[in-house]
């Protein structure tokens, strides 16, 4: 599985960046392109996403949530799987390190696209489109976390 890995220092304590990242609502805030977050049930929210491809919905799970410290979320669409673990490291009483890795997962490629494509590619090119993306995620969202702060 392809990867990618960003860090960002936020002028926030560690437990209000937390909960940004773990609330589905705030989301919309600082991710390009996510119209809407609703919470469904506590471990599931329902994104309305606009590209220029197109819109839709997306649902993604709770994976993990370890207060002020972690929290994982994952991403199912058409096969395609993301996950993103964001871990919240105090430096400070106001201040902290974001650090987002996400990971992607294709699903099996088709014969046709095995004879025109080397092994992987749909995977780099994924990982390709998701790391020019996660920088700018978590500069929105240490623009969003401290302008409510």
């Amino acid at each position: 599985m392809p990867d990618t890995e960003e860090s960002i220092e936020m002028n926030v304590p560690a437990e209000k960046a937390y909960k940004l990242f773990a609330n589905p609502e705030e989301i919309r805030h600082f991710i390009p392109k996510i119209k809407r977050a609703k919470k469904v049930s506590d471990t599931r929210a329902r994104l309305s996403y606009g590209f220029s491809e197109g819109a839709g919905e997306l649902d993604m799970d709770l994976v993990e949530a370890q207060p002020h410290e972690r929290v994982e979320w994952k991403y199912a669409h058409n096969g395609f799987t993301m996950r993103s673990v964001t871990e919240f490291q105090s430096l400070d009483s106001d201040r902290c390190r974001v650090v987002q890795r996400y990971t992607f997962t294709a699903p099996a490629p088709s014969p046709t696209t095995l004879m025109s494509a080397p092994a992987g590619a749909i995977d780099q090119l994924a990982l390709h489109a998701l790391s020019g993306r996660a920088p700018i995620t978590l500069r929105r969202a240490k623009e969003y976390a401290e302008s409510v702060a």
